[in-house]
Protein backbone atom coordinates (compact mmCIF):
# COMPACT_ATOMS: atom_id res chain seq x y z
CA UNK A 1 0.00 0.00 0.00
CA UNK A 2 1.15 3.48 -0.73
CA UNK A 3 0.07 6.89 0.54
CA UNK A 4 0.84 10.26 -1.02
CA UNK A 5 2.87 11.46 1.97
CA UNK A 6 4.21 8.07 3.07
CA UNK A 7 2.38 8.36 6.40
CA UNK A 8 -0.15 5.95 7.82
CA UNK A 9 -3.83 6.85 7.88
CA UNK A 10 -7.17 5.22 8.57
CA UNK A 11 -7.01 3.18 5.35
CA UNK A 12 -3.50 1.86 6.01
CA UNK A 13 -4.34 1.04 9.64
CA UNK A 14 -7.43 -0.91 8.65
CA UNK A 15 -5.69 -2.71 5.78
CA UNK A 16 -2.65 -3.63 7.86
CA UNK A 17 -4.83 -5.10 10.58
CA UNK A 18 -7.02 -6.87 8.01
CA UNK A 19 -4.00 -8.29 6.20
CA UNK A 20 -2.77 -9.83 9.43
CA UNK A 21 -6.17 -11.42 10.05
CA UNK A 22 -6.85 -12.70 6.53
CA UNK A 23 -5.13 -14.59 3.73
CA UNK A 24 -1.80 -12.83 4.11
CA UNK A 25 -1.33 -13.54 7.79
CA UNK A 26 0.98 -10.53 8.04
CA UNK A 27 0.80 -6.77 8.33
CA UNK A 28 0.67 -5.12 4.91
CA UNK A 29 3.57 -2.64 4.65
CA UNK A 30 3.14 0.83 3.20
CA UNK A 31 5.32 3.42 1.54
CA UNK A 32 5.13 6.68 -0.39
CA UNK A 33 3.87 6.90 -3.97
CA UNK A 34 1.62 9.37 -5.74
CA UNK A 35 0.20 9.72 -9.25
CA UNK A 36 -2.73 7.34 -8.93
CA UNK A 37 -6.41 7.26 -8.00
CA UNK A 38 -5.70 7.81 -4.30
CA UNK A 39 -4.13 11.24 -4.86
CA UNK A 40 -7.35 13.29 -5.35
CA UNK A 41 -8.77 11.82 -2.14
CA UNK A 42 -5.62 12.77 -0.24
CA UNK A 43 -5.79 16.29 -1.63
CA UNK A 44 -9.33 16.61 -0.23
CA UNK A 45 -8.23 15.36 3.19
CA UNK A 46 -9.85 11.94 2.79
CA UNK A 47 -7.69 9.04 3.99
CA UNK A 48 -6.70 6.90 1.00
CA UNK A 49 -4.07 4.43 -0.16
CA UNK A 50 -2.97 2.76 -3.36
CA UNK A 51 -3.08 -1.04 -3.20
CA UNK A 52 -0.88 -2.67 -5.81
CA UNK A 53 1.13 -5.85 -6.13
CA UNK A 54 4.71 -5.38 -7.19
CA UNK A 55 6.68 -5.91 -9.22
CA UNK A 56 4.20 -4.87 -11.86
CA UNK A 57 3.41 -7.29 -14.65
CA UNK A 58 4.93 -6.32 -18.03
CA UNK A 59 1.47 -5.80 -19.55
CA UNK A 60 0.33 -3.34 -16.82
CA UNK A 61 -1.44 -0.34 -18.45
CA UNK A 62 -0.80 -1.60 -21.99
CA UNK A 63 -3.27 -2.86 -24.62
CA UNK A 64 -2.30 -6.38 -23.50
CA UNK A 65 -3.67 -5.65 -19.98
CA UNK A 66 -6.81 -7.79 -20.36
CA UNK A 67 -9.16 -9.60 -17.97
CA UNK A 68 -7.68 -13.02 -18.75
CA UNK A 69 -4.43 -11.94 -17.07
CA UNK A 70 -6.00 -11.23 -13.67
CA UNK A 71 -4.22 -13.28 -11.03
CA UNK A 72 -7.05 -14.87 -9.04
CA UNK A 73 -4.87 -15.30 -5.95
CA UNK A 74 -3.90 -11.62 -5.90
CA UNK A 75 -7.52 -10.63 -6.47
CA UNK A 76 -8.60 -12.89 -3.59
CA UNK A 77 -5.99 -11.40 -1.22
CA UNK A 78 -7.01 -7.86 -2.10
CA UNK A 79 -10.72 -8.61 -1.79
CA UNK A 80 -10.21 -10.18 1.64
CA UNK A 81 -8.19 -7.19 2.89
CA UNK A 82 -10.67 -4.63 1.56
CA UNK A 83 -13.67 -6.65 2.76
CA UNK A 84 -12.25 -7.14 6.26
CA UNK A 85 -11.35 -3.43 6.44
CA UNK A 86 -14.84 -2.34 5.43
CA UNK A 87 -16.38 -4.76 7.92
CA UNK A 88 -14.12 -3.50 10.71
CA UNK A 89 -15.05 0.14 10.16
CA UNK A 90 -18.74 -0.70 9.74
CA UNK A 91 -18.88 -3.02 12.77
CA UNK A 92 -16.14 -1.96 15.23
CA UNK A 93 -18.08 -3.66 18.03
CA UNK A 94 -17.27 -7.15 16.68
CA UNK A 95 -15.68 -9.07 19.59
CA UNK A 96 -13.26 -10.97 17.33
CA UNK A 97 -11.66 -7.68 16.28
CA UNK A 98 -11.03 -6.68 19.89
CA UNK A 99 -9.05 -9.89 20.43
CA UNK A 100 -7.15 -10.04 17.14
CA UNK A 101 -3.38 -9.87 17.48
CA UNK A 102 -3.13 -6.55 15.60
CA UNK A 103 -6.40 -4.82 16.39
CA UNK A 104 -5.71 -1.12 15.82
CA UNK A 105 -5.85 1.19 18.79
CA UNK A 106 -8.45 3.98 18.73
CA UNK A 107 -7.20 6.92 16.68
CA UNK A 108 -8.95 10.23 16.10
CA UNK A 109 -9.44 10.54 12.35
CA UNK A 110 -11.57 13.69 12.37
CA UNK A 111 -11.72 14.19 8.61
CA UNK A 112 -15.50 14.58 8.49
CA UNK A 113 -15.49 17.81 10.50
CA UNK A 114 -12.75 19.67 8.64
CA UNK A 115 -13.64 23.00 7.07
CA UNK A 116 -13.82 22.95 3.26
CA UNK A 117 -10.39 23.12 1.66
CA UNK A 118 -8.57 22.10 4.85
Amino acid sequence: MYTIDGKKNLVTDLASAAGARTALGEVVPYGQLGRSDHQPFHELGIPAALFIHSPLEPWYHTPADTLDKIDKNKLQETAEIVGASVYQIARPDTPALQHSRVAPQPVDYDFENRPPGA
